[in-house]
Formats: structure tokens, sequence, C-alpha cells
């Protein structure tokens, strides 16, 4: 979902850096659905708001790995992107 919207973005508004919008917003939309969630008037409303949250939390990650892409050279990507993915397994398991 992030790296669509952020694909329209950076072609619409024109540059790379525009992409970094979208995970942006999501913090905010996912914060705001956070409380949501916990004012919710039954467990089924939380669970949509929840939804919401964890959608508009997670938009962060196509933006970032293309940014990242964009801004290293080509003979660093693969191993930047190795090392970001260790760290976000390193990161999951704390």
């Amino acid at each position: 979902c992030g790296g669509v919207l952020s694909d329209k973005l950076s072609r619409t508004r024109g540059g790379e850096g525009e992409r970094l919008w979208v995970p942006m917003v999501g913090l905010a939309l996912a914060a705001a659905c956070w409380v949501l969630t916990l004012r919710a008037p039954s467990f089924e409303a939380a669970m949509g708001w929840l939804l919401l949250q964890f959608l508009a939390a997670e938009c962060w990650f196509g933006p970032t790995v293309a940014v990242m892409q964009y801004q290293l050279p080509v003979d660093v990507q693969g191993g930047a992107q190795g090392i970001f993915s260790a760290l976000m397994v390193a990161g999951n398991l704390a």
C-alpha cells in the first residue's frame, strides 16, 4: 500500500524525497486510529480500528526501501538491503 502511494506521489510531485510523506502521514493516521481503538465502544469496533492502525503504521516499509535504493550506488544496494533486513529481524526479536 505504501509503495504504491509513494510511487504515485513521486511521479506527480516530481521527486524521490516526496516518497517520505507517505510514512509521515501513515504515522499520524496510525496514532489517531490507535486512540480510536482504545476508545471504541465494542470489541468489533476496536478490532476494526486496530486493523486500520496496523495498515497505516506499516506503510513506511516500501517508501523507505525505495528511497534507500535510490540514494545508494548500485554496487552497494544489495549489501545495504541485506543489512536493513537483518536489522529488521533483530528488531523484531527484541
